[in-house]
């Protein structure tokens, strides 16, 4: 929870400050809404009528680590609806060494509405969070990378059924493959509830990547689905098989930001490659294949599968400039500090 700030000067009034830190932040209700929200404003959002909602709110971000999709899907979105936006790179700031990150956190909710941070350790940031006064959003750490999976699990709903008017039921028969470092953020984030409770993740990789002290053995005992398993198979035909029955194959860079190189990489990557065997080896005729992006074509995934008619790689980078200002809008309305009502009517059923 969020601390106490009795005699610090904070902000008046009893708000509900909430964080986004990892997926569990979020219900199952509360993610179909969103996206219902999200659906509307990729609606609107070429339309020169769009609700200035966020006029006169301001949004800070501070990142310690490279961006394109996220500081600009944040920024573009919070800006669309009439925000400002302030970047730092955390060298700027002196983030836990010039300041520390509690005198950072307490500050920066003087001035600012929310806070979306990008840090590559993950406790530092829960910590940050834990001094705000402000909802503060994770964009990213070593650990989770969850506006990502929220934006995929968007674009899955947008592809296969509707998100204006879906409960995510559909998810029960599906399964998603997510091939390579199944030991990066992202194989972490598709394990965390609530996402693995929707949908059947399989996460297919060598037995390099998931060592005994990968922390994604902590979560995969809890996988609720009988079919969301961990594959380590040693040859290209048992990757083919892992991934039969797939709609969705998921991959991204064999080597991640942040990340030793040593022992990632190479060979024993070679046969999680995403290519069009492997997703005629998937036997389901309108699979999809997914990339968070930034990819290294040729290594990971082959161009011909990257541009073809069954990639949403794109789809899913605009989709997260809808799916994250839904959030933004969300956790500002929790906080009392906008309304979210749209033209439409179309409403965040915030209690």
């Amino acid at each position: 929870g969020v601390r106490s700030r009795e005699g610090t000067g904070s902000r008046e009034g009893d708000r509900h400050v909430r964080h986004f830190l990892d997926l569990q932040e979020l219900a199952e209700e509360e993610m179909v809404d969103i996206f219902k929200y999200a659906a509307e404003l990729k609606d609107i959002s070429t339309g020169v009528k769009i609700p200035r909602l966020l006029e006169g709110k301001s949004m800070v971000m501070i990142f310690d680590q490279p961006s394109l999709r996220t500081h600009s899907s944040f920024q573009s979105g919070f800006e669309m609806l009439g925000g400002n936006v302030v970047f730092y790179h955390a060298d700027d700031v002196g983030l836990g060494v010039r300041e520390s990150l509690a005198d950072v956190a307490q500050v920066i909710s003087r001035f600012h509405d929310i806070a979306v941070l990008r840090l590559q350790n993950h406790t530092e940031l829960c910590l940050f969070a834990s001094y705000a006064t402000i909802p503060v959003i994770n964009a990213l750490t070593h650990y989770l990378h969850p506006t990502q999976v929220l934006s995929d699990l968007f674009t899955i709903t947008e592809h296969f059924d509707d998100p204006r008017n879906t409960t995510l039921g559909f998810l029960k028969d599906f399964t998603l493959s997510f091939l390579g470092d199944i030991g990066n953020n992202m194989a972490r984030s598709f394990v965390n509830a609530p996402i693995n409770t929707l949908l059947n993740v399989r996460l297919v990789g060598p037995p390099s990547s998931f060592s005994d002290a990968n922390p994604v053995r902590t979560l995969t005992p809890h996988f609720p689905r009988k079919q969301s398993k961990i594959y380590n198979p040693v040859s290209v035909q048992k990757v083919h098989e892992a991934v039969r029955g797939s709609h969705v194959l998921y991959t991204d860079a064999w080597v991640s930001m942040g990340d030793d190189k040593h022992g990632k990489g190479g060979e024993d990557m070679a046969p999680f490659k995403v290519t069009y065997d492997l997703l005629r080896a998937t036997n389901v005729r309108e699979t999809i294949v997914m990339h968070c992006l930034p990819a290294h074509r040729g290594e990971e995934i082959e161009d011909a599968v990257m541009d073809s008619r069954h990639s949403v790689v794109y789809t899913q980078a605009e989709n997260r400039k809808f799916v994250q200002t839904a959030l933004v809008v969300f956790l500002l309305r929790h906080a009392g500090l906008t309304s979210s009502v749209l033209p439409s009517g179309v409403d965040l059923n915030v209690v």
